[in-house]
């Protein structure tokens, strides 16, 4: 019998079978209210919080799981539990010294008592067991305690030693696929935010993916990736940005965003965006330069491009620029020719001294 390669299946080959199942997708309906936390976190998704040590992940974490609590705005965004009263699992996992302080920042953040019901904390106990029966008993929780967020802090310590080596790439499918998967298969329909380690050298790369610890299968794996960063340890400065599979037209991915935290209450906000940080400094520091070569002009006026490179330490092409902007607004004037015999000077206008005379006078 001729196999014609083009031609539509029988009806009675297509469908389910073992390892795969049919789905009608035509007939599935639209999401209407597909956010949790709005163009950031789906309502029926996955998240994973990455940063180094101190960076502020876990703080971030509890602030969005204190959002979806008290159904109010976090990082700018509106949060949506669909007219309920939101519920959160928190499994803080890093050590029993930890939850007194996950408590006091829940306290500082807001939580009432009555509120409290609604935010389940749970630590680890001394019992090791296995990745499937964690999940299986977070599922039997979630029967109980409906949630519309859990969060996991830390990833590593939840699926232990499910995942042999962080950097493999099979060990991080097989166990992500036995947890957010197991989770839908039991009917829980929320959301699920892990909290990871970035790495070391998360900022040089420049790359946001590359900077989760592990595998890329763990970046994969997940809906949003978020990263809070430090790009330099001796600066408090910290950036928050994502990517996701699924954006909203109005907010798209996060740019690299400064994180604000209140010392008192633990709250997050976000400021100004890197690129906006980056240019005020470089603004700020051409000013500086442009005050130097004021000042030197006063102390030895008629100076070549060169002294007073070599006077301030600039770049030449740095030096020109400001010059030619000093030149422009009348702070600064030349003379020569550019030549050998007659190099091109410059000095403080007469008029910019006069006003500065003015200004010391009153």
């Amino acid at each position: 019998m001729t196999v014609r390669r083009n031609q539509t299946p029988a009806r009675e080959s297509a469908g389910s079978s073992e390892h795969f199942e049919s789905v009608k997708w035509f007939e599935l309906e639209p999401r209407k209210k597909k956010w949790l936390v709005f163009g950031l976190l789906l309502r029926r998704g996955s998240s994973i919080l990455a940063g180094k040590p101190k960076a502020g992940k876990s703080v971030c974490a509890k602030n969005i799981a204190v959002a979806v609590v008290k159904g109010r705005e976090v990082l700018g965004r509106t949060v949506d539990t669909e007219g309920r009263a939101g519920r959160v699992i928190y499994l803080q996992l890093e050590g029993k010294d930890d939850v007194s302080s996950t408590a006091e920042q829940f306290r500082a953040l807001g939580i009432t008592e009555e509120e409290s019901k609604r935010l389940l904390i749970l630590q680890r106990t001394l019992q090791r067991g296995v990745l499937e029966q964690r999940v299986q008993e977070l599922i039997e929780m979630l029967k109980k305690f409906g949630a519309d967020l859990v969060v996991v802090d830390t990833l590593r310590l939840f699926t232990g030693k499910a995942v042999n080596d962080i950097n493999s790439y099979d060990d991080t499918i097989e166990a992500m696929d036995k947890i957010e998967p197991l989770l839908r298969a039991a009917g829980w329909m929320g959301h699920l935010m892990v909290v990871h380690h970035g790495r070391k050298d998360d900022e040089r790369k420049n790359q946001m993916l590359d900077s989760i610890l592990g595998s890329s299968g763990l970046a994969a794996s997940f809906n949003t990736v978020m990263l809070v960063s430090q790009p330099d340890d001796d600066e408090p400065l910290r950036l928050l940005s994502s990517k996701q599979n699924e954006t909203d037209k109005n907010f798209g991915d996060m740019l690299r965003t400064e994180l604000l935290m209140n010392q008192d209450t633990f709250q997050v906000s976000l400021g100004r965006t890197h690129k906006e940080i980056f240019t005020e400094k470089k603004q700020h520091a051409k000013a500086e330069l442009g005050a130097q070569i004021h000042t030197h002009l006063d102390n030895h006026p008629k100076s070549t491009l060169l002294e007073i490179k070599s006077a301030i330490g600039a770049r030449e092409q740095t030096v020109r620029e400001l010059l030619d902007i000093s030149l422009t607004s009348g702070v600064v004037v030349s003379s020569g020719k550019g030549t050998r015999g007659k190099p091109r000077t410059f000095s403080l206008s007469k008029q910019f001294l006069e006003s500065l005379k003015e200004r010391g006078a009153a």
